[in-house]
């Protein structure tokens, strides 16, 4: 296993529908989509691919060491480029059970705001294509990132009580012992 990306545990809803969802041809021509972040919070574009390939050969197309796949992207607001980069600027990479892709920005938006993304992609290798390319945007799993943390604290901390409680039980029996040793001693 290549093992290149940063896969993180909180995977995108497999349900959850991108706002956009611009396709990837290898043409060279820029493509422009328009969208409007419908409430406020954080959205995340990614190049994303259908799991029609083995696991292996997807993370290659995405590592930027050794992906032939060339794709530069523009995110605009009116005429104000908000920022622009290139596949393998970010290493994070994010997963469903039905797709796996890599993060190429993070947008912070307020509801009602109005983007365009321009995305060129200059080389997609004919075996790729069957993986259906695209750059989506789709709201941040950020929301399942906290309860997973509040469950991991919890868990720390029932380990920590559990510890706390065997140390506790542990003096109280040994103290035990050491009064009767005490008292044995004393008597003789």
């Amino acid at each position: 296993m290549a093992g290149s990306q940063a896969w993180y545990g909180a995977r995108i809803a497999p349900n959850q529908r991108p706002l956009i969802v611009a396709p990837i041809d290898g043409s060279g021509a820029r493509a422009t989509s328009r969208f409007t972040i419908p409430s406020e919070g954080r959205y995340v574009i990614g190049l994303e691919l259908q799991r029609r390939l083995p696991f292996e050969k997807l993370d290659a197309m995405l590592d930027p060491r050794t992906s032939p796949l060339r794709l530069r992207w523009w995110l605009r607001r009116g005429d104000e480029v908000v920022e622009a980069g290139a596949l393998g600027s970010r290493r994070q990479g994010f997963e469903t059970t039905k797709t796996m892709g890599q993060e190429l920005y993070q947008l912070v938006g307020n509801g009602g705001e109005s983007y365009e993304l321009e995305v060129q992609s200059e080389a997609v290798p004919a075996e790729l294509d069957q993986c259906n390319p695209q750059v989506t945007v789709s709201r941040h799993p950020g929301a399942w990132v906290v309860p997973m943390l509040v469950l991991q604290l919890v868990g720390c901390g029932g380990l920590l009580a559990i510890l706390i409680a065997v140390w506790c039980f542990g003096a109280a029996a040994f103290d035990k012992r050491r009064a009767k040793f005490l008292s044995e001693v004393a008597n003789d």
